[in-house]
């Protein structure tokens, strides 16, 4: 198993410096998403790691071995590609990897669950299909990595399903996968999670310690979506603190793996939507405010709303069932518990 790692990546184009200083690695027998909004450098970083375009500064490393100069065992796969003008996926298997793929092309096929396939027409095929069988002809020729860029665009919901496992299996090979998009939703699937944003690697590790607990701004904004709140730090309390904004004091719990902002500095803190609760009257909790609905829509099983507060507009996640007592500008009453917030940089 050889895990592919970049280390210290910097890539420039036409003068300009697209990635810089980005190291990480993707495990082997994992699946590692790569999220990052357009223009954040997530194709040139692909292009470099593949070969198909020069390194500034920094290494590629495949299993420990430092493939820079002749990077083997590394596949691609481009957005736009396609099966071609082959009339069955074995045709156009045969004619992407260049050679004879008879003797492993069936036994990926059956891993994929996609056994009987060889024979099946490309129009025939789904969305999904098309990308599964694609992945698992880039990655015959070349056998240890195989990155996708753009991954999942244009496919729903099952076909993404489809394109995961059929990464997955791959993965369990013992091969390195990583994957581009930004679509938060897919990479949140992945396994691991690397966030780019300008060039930059600002984030990385699994899906749900990125989400639950992003670093800054733009890690909480590419993960989902998030409310970004700042205020002053008055006071301390035992294992929490207060902090102000626009008249108001918040309270805030600290983990026993942070450390609280100084007193009177400014801190920022990123709020998910489902953690914000519309309360009923009575109903307390740790930081509340009164606001009015500015928007409301149904999203199956909840309703998102915005809610114009003293502290801006609140983005609110709330059951659909019961149907919440909130009207497109009506008054409501916001709160969240002290835990619910995190603190960013």
């Amino acid at each position: 198993m050889k895990p592919l790692s970049l280390r210290g990546l910097t890539v420039e184009r036409d003068g300009r410096v697209v990635v810089e200083d980005v190291s990480f690695t993707a495990p082997a027998g994992a699946v590692t998403a790569l999220l990052g909004g357009m223009g954040a450098g997530k194709t040139s970083l692909l292009a470099a790691a593949a070969g198909l375009l020069p390194i500034a500064r920094g290494a590629v490393m495949l299993g420990g071995a430092d493939i820079t100069k002749r990077r083997r065992g590394v596949a691609l796969l481009p957005p736009g590609t396609s099966l071609g003008r082959s009339a069955t996926v074995g045709d156009a298997w045969r004619a992407i990897a260049a050679r004879d793929v008879r003797p492993g092309m069936a036994a990926l096929l059956d891993r994929l669950g996609l056994t009987g396939m060889v024979t099946r027409r490309l129009w025939t095929l789904s969305h999904g299909e098309h990308f599964a069988a694609l992945a698992a002809a880039r990655l015959l020729p070349a056998g240890e990595a195989l990155l996708v860029d753009e991954a999942g665009a244009g496919l729903d919901r099952s076909g993404q399903e489809l394109f995961l496992a059929a990464l997955r299996t791959m993965a369990h090979d013992g091969r390195s996968i990583l994957f581009a998009t930004r679509n938060e939703s897919l990479a949140l699937a992945a396994d691991h999670l690397v966030l780019l944003d300008r060039g930059r690697a600002i984030q990385a590790g699994t899906p749900a310690s990125c989400y639950a607990e992003p670093q800054s701004a733009a890690a909480a904004l590419l993960t989902g979506p998030a409310n970004i709140m700042e205020g002053t730090v008055r006071e301390r309390r035992g294992g929490a603190y207060i902090w102000t904004a626009a008249g108001t004091r918040f309270w805030q719990t600290a983990t026993p793996e942070t450390t609280p902002p100084p007193l009177g500095s400014l801190a920022r803190f990123c709020l998910r939507p489902e953690r914000v609760m519309l309360l009923k009257a009575g109903e307390k909790s740790d930081n509340m405010l009164t606001g009015v609905v500015t928007s409301l829509q149904s999203a199956g099983h909840a309703l998102a709303l915005e809610v114009e507060t003293a502290c801006g507009v609140l983005q609110v996640s709330a059951p659909s069932w019961p149907r919440p007592a909130a009207t497109l500008g009506g008054e409501v009453l916001v709160g969240w518990d002290g835990g619910a917030a995190s603190v960013i940089e």
